[in-house]
């Protein structure tokens, strides 16, 4: 081979390398092997890098150790629940997780976001909304940015704790950061655009969880029902984010009742 056909070969190989990163790379754990390889194929068409556990233990393995871009996650596995690999999982890494729950089942979705799940997923589901649910969770992570001008995002403070845009890190005066989800980070973020003010649930829902408000999906107030619990009380022990009933929810100013 002369050294222009080697040097031709190797700028192939960089751009390949440089294509698979910006797909965006996915690890589904599921037992189902006939769900799996329709997965598969519907991702990879469109145009997401898709890895599989088919255990617990191989999906606890795989999404502590490797470099993945959000973990789709089962309930039901055959050696443990999802749940006990979404908190070993939320132990040693911060990787988004959806969580594939039983149609029906409330209470594997509170549970699930309880632990630290982005969002869920009832199954039987349609490809198309896996894509939208997961696309959702990558835009509110912060997956490949479209800050185009090379500036870092700025630093937001409010009170006692400081929003990192950049980092997609919340700190809390006289202590480290706090383990948020993408969503619970994005509620707060939205709440310190409009501190005072009154939100209403559908405009969280399509803001925060990128679809369209159902009376009956709950995830919304589970989501701030952590975030409540994570931030705690003010610093002089006032609520943060008050319920407004029948309305919404609204973060209140620091320091005032």
């Amino acid at each position: 081979m002369n050294d222009k056909s080697a040097g031709s070969t190797n700028e192939k190989e960089v751009a390949g390398r440089k294509t698979q990163q910006l797909k965006p790379h996915l690890l589904v754990v599921d037992d189902d092997l006939e769900l799996c390889e329709v997965l598969k194929r519907y991702l990879e068409g469109e145009d997401f890098r898709v890895s599989f556990a088919h255990t617990g233990e191989a999906g606890t393995k795989a999404g502590i150790e490797g470099s993945f871009e959000l973990i789709v996650l089962d309930v039901m596995l055959p050696d443990k629940k999802g749940f006990n690999v979404l908190q070993e999982i939320r132990q040693r890494a911060r990787t988004p997780v959806l969580m594939l729950t039983a149609r029906g089942e409330e209470f594997d979705r509170v549970l699930g976001l309880e632990l630290g799940a982005d969002d869920y997923l009832p199954k039987p589901f349609s490809p198309r909304e896996l894509i939208a649910r997961i696309s959702a969770i990558l835009r509110r992570s912060g997956w490949q940015s479209d800050n185009k001008n090379g500036l870092r995002p700025p630093k937001i403070k409010f009170g006692d704790l400081e929003l990192d845009l950049g980092a997609r890190i919340v700190t809390k005066t006289g202590g480290g950061p706090l383990n948020l989800t993408s969503a619970e980070f994005e509620l707060l973020h939205m709440f310190f655009e409009f501190p005072g003010q009154v939100l209403t649930r559908d405009k969280l829902v399509e803001r925060v969880l990128d679809r369209k408000f159902s009376p009956f999906d709950r995830s919304i107030d589970y989501h701030i029902t952590n975030l409540r619990r994570k931030l705690g009380s003010q610093p002089d022990g006032g609520e943060r984010i008050r319920s407004v009933r029948g309305i919404g929810y609204l973060y209140a100013w620091p320091g005032k009742k």
